[in-house]
């Protein structure tokens, strides 16, 4: 739990509020920010049309969605955002893709952490605005190459918050209200069809980002 590799990887590791359990952060910065800001970018077009050009297989743009610094397992504030593989038949949806796939892939390489400090992840659970929308559910799946399960009520820090309140209230074990009160209602499963892409364009995820974090290291030396 308390492995050297997690603290090199910057997986911090806090008490749960259930007793006797831990919890571990793994998050990008930039994260749901990535479609906000292209939104603007694009004049503030609905989220649904934007989310309609997303293409069925990978995008042909590879992204480092570094729009703000880092999350783990990095924290780097000097390497900026980047986006390769652009051709004059580039979409708006394809790059928006990118973006989308760049954060997932950054999820990916946390997981890859995990399993490295011998932490196994038995299922991953969807929360936030982003689960709302199957679309990008099913482009994290792709992208991080594992099932998704949705959750009958998408905002878990608000539910969780208040399952935690009421455990205290009434005196029971706050593990127990929590596996009554959520639900599964859904999983996402990765697309097999995609896999072999998704892996050879993940390799190509890591090479990107040790390349321009050491063309950022020799432009901005003193950042």
């Amino acid at each position: 739990m308390f492995s050297p590799s997690l603290c090199r990887a910057n997986l911090c590791t806090y008490h749960a509020a259930v007793p006797g359990r831990w919890a571990s952060v793994a998050y990008s910065l930039t994260g749901g920010n990535a479609l906000e800001w292209f939104r603007s970018i694009c004049g503030g077009v609905d989220h649904d049309i934007l989310l309609a050009e997303l293409g069925r297989e990978p995008s042909p743009v590879l992204a480092l969605p570094y729009l703000t610094p880092s999350g783990t397992p990095w924290f780097d504030g000097r390497t900026g955002g980047a986006l390769t593989g652009l051709r004059l038949a580039t979409t708006r949806g394809d790059i928006l893709q990118g973006l989308l796939e760049g954060v997932a892939y950054e999820m990916r390489l946390n997981l890859e952490h995990f399993a490295a400090a011998g932490l196994s992840i038995d299922e991953l659970r969807a929360t936030g605005g982003g689960a709302r929308d199957r679309r990008l559910c099913q482009l994290k799946a792709d992208a991080i190459d594992r099932p998704l399960v949705l959750l009958d009520e998408s905002e878990a820090g608000c539910l969780g918050t208040a399952a935690a309140a009421w455990a205290a209230f009434i005196g029971a074990n706050s593990a127990a209200i929590a596996s009554a009160w959520v639900r599964p209602t859904a999983i996402i499963e990765p697309r097999s069809a995609h896999r072999s892409a998704h892996a050879e364009r993940f390799a190509a995820y890591t090479r990107q980002y040790r390349a321009l974090a050491d063309l950022a290291q020799e432009t901005f030396p003193s950042c």
